[in-house]
């Protein structure tokens, strides 16, 4: 019974300058004994509402629980009264104008000589920064630096000279507009080393007493770590990196050990692992779409291998039988890759990837009949038009048939127009490459092709032509005025002949056969 009236006692007492304490036949104050409606026991108030169950008091005081004796160290929880305009303390710098409101918030956790005021000081005023605050034991002081008004429906975390806070934040003055927000922060100015990290780390049991050590580099990978799997870090610089590398190297952990993520994104693995992002899809069932497979889908990262002359490799990787196409000052959402509506600048493809069909339809073109994993590489000059069904190893340009009478119509395009680059637009084309000849003779090739006929207009054929230009730019030793004119100067000219195998003219000495 004398312990139970000791501490009855001490809840009666704490802290009595911070507080409206009920005062025993006090005609100014409040109320008191065991039959006011204003009695504060353990065992209820039978007389607030007719009930049994109130734990607390009815005048505007805070509720404070304390262990171990009545000192500044002992206090543990401390329950908000209400506050007004004048009651309210300010919380880095923010007040009542500015929408704090603390009334009722709970403050839990350690109250040591640095930290008592969050409990004792303003004259009671001080307490919780959102509706749950927990105090930790390490550093000097606790932090306000980084608070902000609207943290207050969520729990805020301060510890080691630093503040964080997970909760919900009203976005604006209007309703149903939130956020889930994780914010830290960091005291601006400390000698401490920082900006503090938002970290995400992976544990399990057993807990290695190291922190990645010199004897064991490889607990970096391993979650048994006294630091755990690191698995991401947002800095407070914005930068984000995924990967196990990542962290800070403050004293009492080893040197050079971690780094700071260096761009916006940052992926990296130690032991000289390869680093990967991926992207796949799926229908509902596993399986469908790409898959999701390690092999599945679009992967772009770097190479790892202890051959250090081949770590780093960097790779793009389309795993799906499919184009990789690449575009400028375009966007996806007109996108349709079945009408060859791609906006693109550049393909590389296969043989054997299907495509649009020039007579409509989706699927392979190959009109030469030639192995379906050969590379196609298209570059196009509008991509309005793009170059949807690459004919040579580089195609560029446009679309065969597209000024044709007939659109599966290939023009000057020969099945032995593979090894070098095609050039149309229109019926017209050029092809700069090899042709096969027999077994391990390969015939350096200048194609030029057109429409055999006069076209409209009596234009063609065409003619292939070797023109010369100079600079125009020169300081000293400029060329002569038709090099240095616009269409420049023609040496040579070779035109389809009507009644021989070819005609050409020659502005100088050329001899065919090397005669």
């Amino acid at each position: 019974m004398k312990k139970q009236l000791l501490i009855l006692s001490i809840l009666f007492n704490i802290n009595s300058n911070a507080q409206q304490v009920p005062t025993a036949n006090n005609p100014s104050g409040p109320p008191s004994g065991q039959g006011s409606a204003m009695y504060w026991s353990r065992s209820g108030n039978t007389l607030a509402g007719g009930t049994n169950n109130i734990f607390g008091t009815q005048y505007n005081s805070p509720i404070y629980t304390i262990t171990n004796g009545l000192t500044p160290a002992t206090y543990r929880t401390k329950l908000n009264g209400d506050f007004t305009l004048p009651t309210q303390a300010a919380i880095n710098g923010f007040g009542w104008l500015q929408g704090v409101n603390t009334s009722g918030y709970m403050l839990l956790g350690y109250s040591g000589g640095w930290a008592s005021g969050l409990y004792t000081g303003n004259g009671g005023r001080n307490g919780a920064y959102s509706l749950l605050h927990l105090n930790g034991r390490d550093g000097t002081f606790v932090q306000d630096g980084g608070y902000r008004p609207w943290m207050k429906t969520g729990i805020t975390f301060t510890d080691n000279n630093d503040l964080s806070y997970m909760g919900i934040r009203k976005v604006g003055t209007d309703t149903d507009v939130t956020e889930t927000v994780l914010a830290w922060s960091d005291n601006a100015g400390s000698a401490a080393p920082g900006p503090d990290d938002l970290v995400f780390r992976f544990t399990s049991g057993g807990g290695s007493t190291a922190i990645g050590n010199s004897i064991s580099i490889t607990n970096l990978i391993t979650d048994t770590d006294l630091d755990g799997l690191h698995v991401a870090r947002f800095g407070g610089n914005g930068n984000f990196g995924l990967g196990n590398t990542f962290g800070s190297n403050p004293f009492g952990t080893p040197p050079g050990l971690y780094v700071q993520p260096q761009s916006l994104a940052h992926y990296s693995l130690s032991n000289l692992r390869s680093v990967w992002q991926q992207f796949t899809n799926r229908d509902l069932a596993s399986g469908s779409g790409t898959s999701e497979t390690a092999s599945d889908g679009l992967r772009i990262g770097i190479i790892g291998n202890t051959n250090l002359n081949v770590n780093g490799t960097a790779a793009i990787y389309n795993q799906e039988n499919r184009h990789l196409l690449f575009s400028t000052n375009a966007n996806t959402t007109t996108m349709n890759v079945l009408t060859g509506n791609t906006l693109e600048r550049m393909r590389i493809t296969s043989i054997g990837t299907q495509t649009n069909l020039p007579i409509g339809g989706y699927g392979v073109y190959n009109p030469g009949l030639l192995g379906t994993n050969l590379t196609r590489v298209a570059i196009s000059h509008n991509p309005a038009q793009p170059v949807t069904r690459p004919l040579s190893l580089l195609h560029l340009g446009y679309n065969t048939g597209l000024n044709s009478l007939n659109p599966a119509a290939t023009d000057g395009w020969r099945r032995w127009m593979d090894i070098g680059t095609f050039t149309t637009n229109g019926t017209d084309n050029i092809y700069v490459g090899l042709k096969e000849e027999d077994l391990d003779r390969f015939d350096a090739v200048i194609n030029w092709g057109d429409n055999q006929s006069a076209g409209i207009g009596d234009v063609g054929p065409d003619h292939l032509r070797f023109i010369f230009t100079s600079t125009t730019t020169a300081t000293f030793g400029q060329g002569d005025s038709i090099s240095q004119s616009v269409n420049g100067l023609e040496t040579g000219r070779f035109y389809p002949g009507y009644d021989t195998t070819f005609s050409y003219l020659l502005s100088g000495p050329l001899d065919l056969y090397g005669r």
